[in-house]
């Protein structure tokens, strides 16, 4: 609430070389992090909980999974190959409902006895055609409102117990202040590039208001406006296309952009790409660097009692076409491009309209975090890798 908000700092995020820092601070101590990953059995969410199982940084790792089974216990127990302290749990919750995300945080938090550190949120109907035959499924999906409930609620177990084992003790510390509240675990809340109009490029820097022309974009728009209304410690990073190669864990029903280009290309048809469409697509590895930059960075900002309030663009260097991605991605797989075909994006009835340019200028997000996407072309060869 707004009282208990005012107890920290809101700070700029600026990260320095001093914020690599290991392990989350409470009370002036270093301890292990615990970190949530809700979405986790996604693509993105694969690879997030791939990488933070095998953190060192990290003690106690969540996911959340709805539709499908959890992660496999084999592919879990690959990745605490060598890890003595890793513990992994997944959680089946509903999204939609919020049903199981209070027994998620209650999990996440031991019941109130540990303090949870960092919370990714990477769950969503991300396909704009699914969004726009249901926009009332997308936007509860979509909004984080179960999220924040069970956080907040999971923050007041806390005080409570937090209180009651202070008031268990001798006399002395019994008279002593009440403790201080541990700081809101960093909220890291994915949204996307399609919350602008893509008018001009000029209209995709972070500052520009949110003009979103479908229902998926009008969705993630709200679910910003949620989060800076009830979280007062976040980041928002407004992600363009993500790109990679398959994901680690287990399949996932949607293709992504490269698989369509890659597999177009070993093709005979001919494939039309749209020529007036731009965005800025982003390796996933790229996406997990500038996510582990970030959770490094929250124990310093939690030491100093400071939140963080911050939205970014998150996207890679190159602004392309549809069919630049094409073309150049024939070019790094060193195969021709005579399939593919050029064409505007009217000439398709895709059902959903579509921005025409969310090219994002993502300067700010590398200068916090330090790290440099990749260009196309080597996303390209990421994708290729097996």
């Amino acid at each position: 609430d707004a009282s208990e908000s005012q107890r920290f700092v809101h700070a700029p995020l600026v990260l320095k070389s001093s914020t690599h820092c290991r392990g989350s601070s409470l009370y002036g101590l270093w301890l292990p992090m615990r970190v949530l990953i809700v979405g986790g059995s996604g693509y993105l969410g694969q690879f997030l909980v791939e990488a933070l199982a095998q953190d060192g940084d990290v003690l106690w790792l969540g996911y959340t999974f709805h539709g499908s089974a959890p992660l496999t216990l084999d592919a879990l127990a690959a990745l605490a190959g060598g890890i003595t302290r890793c513990e992994c749990v997944g959680y089946k919750v509903d999204m939609a409902t919020g049903d199981g995300m209070a027994e998620c945080i209650a999990g996440a938090t031991a019941q109130g006895r540990a303090h949870l550190d960092l919370v990714v949120n990477c769950a969503a109907i991300s396909s704009p055609g699914r969004c726009e035959k249901n926009e009332a499924l997308a936007t509860a999906v979509n909004v984080p409102s179960a999220i924040i409930a069970a956080l907040r609620a999971g923050a007041e177990t806390r005080k409570e117990v937090l209180l009651r084992d202070s008031a268990s003790v001798d006399s002395v510390a019994a008279a002593s202040p009440p403790p201080l509240s541990p700081p809101p675990p960093l909220l890291i809340h994915l949204s996307t590039d399609q919350v602008y109009g893509g008018d001009s490029a000029s209209s995709t820097v972070e500052g520009c208001p949110p003009a979103p022309i479908n229902a998926y974009g009008r969705s993630k728009v709200a679910a910003e406006a949620a989060v800076r209304a009830t979280w007062p410690n976040h980041v928002i990073l407004r992600s363009s296309i993500i790109t990679g190669p398959p994901p680690p864990l287990q399949p996932v029903g949607r293709p992504l952009m490269t698989d369509f280009i890659v597999s177009s290309l070993r093709g005979a048809d001919t494939v039309v790409f749209f020529q007036d469409e731009f965005r800025c697509p982003i390796c996933v590895f790229d996406i997990l660097a500038h996510v582990r930059a970030l959770a490094r960075a929250a124990p310093l900002y939690a030491r100093n009692q400071e939140l963080v309030t911050r939205t970014f663009n998150m996207g890679g260097p190159d602004r392309v076409s549809r069919v630049d991605m094409a073309r150049r991605a024939a070019s790094a797989m060193h195969v021709p491009d005579t399939n593919v075909k050029a064409a505007p994006a009217a000439s398709v009835d895709r059902g959903v309209a579509s921005p025409a340019d969310i090219s994002m200028d993502s300067r700010e997000l590398t200068m916090a975090t330090g790290v440099t996407p990749r260009g196309w072309e080597e996303q390209v060869r990421v994708a290729l890798v097996p």
